[in-house]
């Protein structure tokens, strides 16, 4: 199970350099699939298969988070921080509670 998980870490960084989000639930999918069938295979319990699928799920996620972290994408995100607010505003913003000035 050991290398299971280490594969499926490895395969979540490859996915995130070169997927979206969206390719990460069919990949864990596909890993929690072969979990149960190698648990299956080694007739083991099924608290042993459930805490397989559970690695299995946990450590493609990480995988995919390092492999973002990796490819910079949101190390510049957490490191550039929130924009601040522009103290230059030359109009107001509208407001839905002003009332329209008669004249």
């Amino acid at each position: 199970m050991i290398w299971l998980s280490t594969l499926s870490l490895v395969a979540g960084v490859l996915l995130a350099r070169h997927f979206t989000i969206f390719v990460l639930a069919p990949a864990a999918l596909a890993f929690v699939v072969l979990a149960i069938a190698m648990g299956e295979a080694h007739a083991a319990d099924i608290w042993s298969i459930v805490f397989a699928v559970v690695t299995v799920s946990v450590s493609i996620q990480i995988g995919y988070f390092f492999g973002i972290m990796a490819s910079g994408d949101l190390g510049t995100l957490l490191a550039r921080g929130r924009r601040p607010v522009p103290t230059n505003m030359t109009t107001r913003p509208p407001s839905i509670f002003r009332r329209p000035v008669s004249r």
